[in-house]
C-alpha cells in the first residue's frame, strides 16, 4: 500500500477541477495532493500515518484571493476601527479617537481607518478641526474605507508638510475652506504621496503587524493572496523574502509593481511569475483614476505603459472601477497586441502574446454587455469584488444612476460573455473572508437585506471556482493550486459544515475549522 502523511476522509470534496468535480477523500504527501477519491477506495488502497474524519463536511482548494493591500490590512488592525461596524456617526469616530489618545503618549500617531460617510449620520466625513479636538497632542491620519481619501488633523499635516501652499498633485485634491483658503484636512488620492512621508514603523512593529494579518487571513481560509499594492513593491517584497527566508509567512504572496519598477525588474533579471510557490512576481498595475472629465493617466501614456510590460513579458492589471477607465484600459491592450503580432519573430511568440497574455481589469465595477464581449474577445481577465455589493450595496442604490445599477459588478454578464473571473477582497476596504465575497455574489444582497441587480447572481460552484481556480489562472498558477488534483499543492480548507446543504442566506456565516498549506495544518478552530 503506497504511504501517506495525512489523509483526509468522510469528506464533501468540491475539487473546483472540471474533470472530477467531486470525492470524498484526499491523500497528502509532503507539500503536495497525493491521491483524490473515494472513501472506500481510500480504506483499501493506502496507508496513511495519519487520517483526519471531516465528518460530511465540505473540504475545497485554498482560497486564493485575487486582489488585497497586506501591509494595509495590516496596519488597519493595529489602528482604530471606524468602519460601519464600529461607529454610526462623527461623535463615534471622535470618541475612538479620544479614546486612543488615552492611551498613547503625547505625539504618538494615531491611525483609523474605515469611515464612509454615506453610513455616518451627519453623511459628511469629520473635518480636521474635529480632529483636532478629539487628540489635540496627536498627530490623526483617518482615511475612507476606499483607501482613496483621508482627513489629517493639524499635527499630522504640519509634520507631514502639508500646508497652504503645498500645490496639488495632478489629479489629487488638497481641500481648502473656500472662504478663508485654509485646508480643511481632508485630501483625496494622495495616499502615494502620504505613504512616503508617514514616519516609518519599527521593523519589529511590521513584522509583527504582518504576522497578524496572515493568522487572521488562514483562519478565512485564504492561502494565497495576489498583493496588489504597487507602491512601494520593491521594499514590500524585500519585506516578504526576509519573514519567509525565516521560515515565518507562510502565506503564499504573489506581488504586483508600478510601471515605474519595470526597468529596475528586468535589471535584476525579475520576469513575470519568478520566483517560488511562496513568493512570486505579479503584473505590472496601472491606476486609472477619474478626476473630472479627465481620465488620468493619459491614454497615450496608459499605452506606453501596457506596451512595454506587454513586450516584457509581463502581465498588465489595471485598476479600473468605472466604465470608462475599463474601455481605456481595453484599448490598450487591443493596441499592445496588435503592435506585437506585428513585431512578433515567430508564430510561438506571436501565440503567446496575442492570445496567453493574461492582462486583467481589476474591479470593473460598471460593465455593460458589449464591453464584457469585448473584454472576453481580447482574453482580458476580470478580477473583481462581488463583497462589495454586500457592503455597499446600499449606497450604491441611492448613488449610482438607476441606468447602471444594472450592470453593477456584473459577473452573471461577465461569465456569460466567456471573460475569466476571479474573486478578491480589495481589503481592507472590505473583511477579506471569503465565504462573504462568495455569498454576495450567489445572493446580490445588501447587508441593509436590497437586493443589488439579481439577474447578475451566479451559482454557488462558480462562485466558489472565482476564489479558487479562477485566481489561481489570474496569477498563471494553475498548474499548481486552485483545484483539488494529484500532484498540486496541497492547499485546503476544511469548513464547518456541508456547504451543498448550507441555505444560500446562511453562506456568509459558515466557519473555516482547518486550513492546510502545503500539507500542513496552519491553523484549526
Amino acid at each position: 500500500m503506497p504511504s501517506t502523511d495525512l489523509l483526509l476522509t468522510n469528506a464533501r470534496v468540491l475539487t473546483c477541477d472540471p474533470s472530477r468535480p467531486a470525492a470524498s477523500a484526499v491523500a497528502l504527501t509532503g507539500d503536495r495532493i497525493a491521491w483524490v477519491g473515494e472513501a472506500q477506495e481510500a480504506a483499501r488502497l493506502l496507508s496513511p500515518a495519519r487520517t483526519l474524519d471531516c465528518q460530511g463536511k465540505t473540504l475545497l482548494p485554498g482560497f486564493i484571493d485575487a486582489h488585497i493591500h497586506l501591509f494595509a490590512y495590516a496596519a488597519d488592525l493595529q489602528g482604530v476601527d471606524c468602519s460601519p461596524r464600529a461607529v454610526r456617526s462623527i461623535a463615534d469616530i471622535l470618541a475612538a479617537i479620544r479614546r486612543r489618545a488615552a492611551e498613547l503618549p503625547r505625539g504618538a500617531w494615531i491611525r483609523a481607518w474605515g469611515f464612509e460617510d454615506f453610513h455616518l449620520a451627519e453623511r459628511r466625513p469629520p473635518t480636521g478641526k474635529e480632529l483636532d479636538a478629539a487628540a489635540p497632542h496627536h498627530p490623526v491620519k483617518l482615511t475612507h474605507r476606499s483607501g482613496h481619501a483621508s482627513v489629517l488633523n493639524s499635527l499630522a499635516l504640519a509634520q507631514l508638510g502639508i500646508t497652504n501652499d503645498t500645490p496639488e498633485p495632478e489629479g489629487a485634491t488638497i481641500e481648502r475652506d473656500p472662504a478663508t483658503g485654509d485646508l480643511t484636512g481632508y485630501l483625496l488620492e494622495m495616499e502615494h504621496l502620504l505613504s512616503g512621508r508617514a514616519p516609518a514603523q519599527s521593523s519589529e512593529s511590521i513584522e509583527a503587524s504582518l504576522l497578524a494579518a496572515e493568522r487572521r487571513l488562514l483562519s478565512y481560509g485564504v492561502t494565497s493572496i495576489h498583493e496588489a499594492t504597487p507602491t512601494r513593491a520593491f521594499e514590500h517584497w524585500q519585506r516578504f523574502a526576509a519573514l519567509k527566508g525565516r521560515g515565518r509567512l507562510p502565506l503564499r504572496i504573489y506581488k504586483m509593481f508600478a510601471p515605474a519598477d519595470l526597468p529596475e525588474l528586468l535589471k535584476r533579471d525579475m520576469s513575470f511569475g519568478s520566483g517560488d510557490p511562496g513568493l512570486s512576481v505579479g503584473a505590472i498595475k496601472m491606476m486609472l483614476n477619474e478626476t473630472g472629465e479627465r481620465l488620468l493617466p493619459a491614454q497615450e501614456i496608459l499605452e506606453e505603459q501596457v506596451y512595454a510590460a506587454h513586450s516584457a513579458g509581463f502581465q498588465a492589471a489595471f485598476h479600473a472601477a468605472e466604465e470608462r477607465g475599463v474601455q481605456a484600459a481595453l484599448e490598450a491592450v487591443e493596441k499592445a497586441v496588435r503592435r506585437s503580432a506585428q513585431e512578433a519573430a515567430d508564430i510561438a511568440s506571436l501565440g503567446m502574446r496575442v492570445h496567453d497574455h493574461r492582462h486583467r481589469v481589476e474591479h470593473c465595477g460598471i460593465c455593460p454587455p458589449p464591453l464584457a464581449h469585448r473584454l472576453a474577445k481580447a482574453a482580458i481577465l476580470v478580477v473583481t469584488q462581488p463583497a462589495f455589493i454586500a457592503a455597499h450595496g446600499e449606497r450604491y442604490l441611492a448613488q449610482i444612476p438607476q441606468d447602471k445599477q444594472a450592470w453593477l459588478y456584473a459577473v452573471k454578464s461577465l461569465q456569460d460573455a466567456g471573460v475569466r473571473l476571479a474573486f478578491g477582497s480589495d481589503c481592507p476596504i472590505v473583511s477579506p473572508e471569503p465565504l462573504r465575497g462568495i455569498a454576495a455574489a450567489v445572493t446580490r444582497t445588501a447587508d441593509s437585506g436590497r437586493t443589488v441587480g439579481a439577474r447578475e447572481a451566479v451559482s454557488l460552484e462558480a462562485a466558489l471556482t472565482a476564489y479558487t481556480r479562477g485566481a489561481a489562472y489570474a496569477s498563471a498558477d494553475e498548474s499548481l493550486k486552485g483545484v483539488i488534483a494529484q500532484d498540486l499543492l496541497a492547499d485546503l480548507v476544511l469548513m464547518s459544515e456541508d456547504l451543498s446543504r448550507t441555505p444560500v442566506a446562511r453562506l456568509a456565516d459558515v466557519t473555516v475549522e482547518k486550513t492546510i498549506l502545503g500539507g500542513s495544518i496552519v491553523w484549526e478552530r
